[in-house]
């Protein structure tokens, strides 16, 4: 593929992506060719669109407790190259969202710790107010029609029976 063509189609990471939905026909996945691919667990991206890359967080170790997420963009031919790291902290499982409406992409850490990235750099926020603590398994994802970036998670996760919260962040607190 050339170009940006790569932006309108999904793009998926991991061992279980390619074996979760083998009763797809044949031709909705494309296996390509990625250059550097990054080794992570605990891993989540996004597209941001004002800079025209995937920016990539996770952490290369299963170790508790986390001490760095690198950070991987990917370009339009799925070219990855480091980032930087973020220090994870207080953190758990980064979950990754892109903003347009503020152009820039969202990494919620599980605390009350927000990244945001700019396309230069990252500024780390402090928010007043602590949204539901996730260890591993919230979502996080772009309201266009409320232009905020909205978080539902669970605290007790893998309780199976544990109600979910929904937050949205609006830049400065949840």
């Amino acid at each position: 593929m050339s170009g940006y063509s790569v932006w309108r189609h999904a793009v998926l990471m991991g061992m279980l992506a390619a074996a979760a939905r083998s009763d797809w026909p044949s031709g909705m996945w494309q296996s390509m060719v990625s250059t550097g691919s990054p080794a992570l667990a605990h891993h989540d991206m996004a597209y941001d669109g004002g800079h025209g890359k995937l920016v990539l967080v996770g952490t290369d170790a299963m170790a508790w407790p986390r001490t760095n997420w690198p950070v991987y963009h990917g370009d339009s031919n799925l070219t990855w190259s480091a980032g930087g790291e973020l220090p994870s902290g207080a953190g758990h499982d980064p979950e990754v969202a892109y903003a347009p409406s503020r152009g820039v992409t969202v990494v919620y850490t599980g605390t009350n710790v927000v990244w945001e990235y700019d396309g230069a750099s990252w500024s780390r926020i402090v928010a007043a107010t602590m949204p539901v603590q996730c260890y591993d398994g919230a979502m996080l994802e772009y309201d266009s029609a409320r232009q905020e970036i909205v978080l539902v998670g669970c605290d007790q996760y893998p309780a199976t029976n544990a109600a979910s919260e929904t937050w949205s962040w609006n830049g400065t607190d949840w």
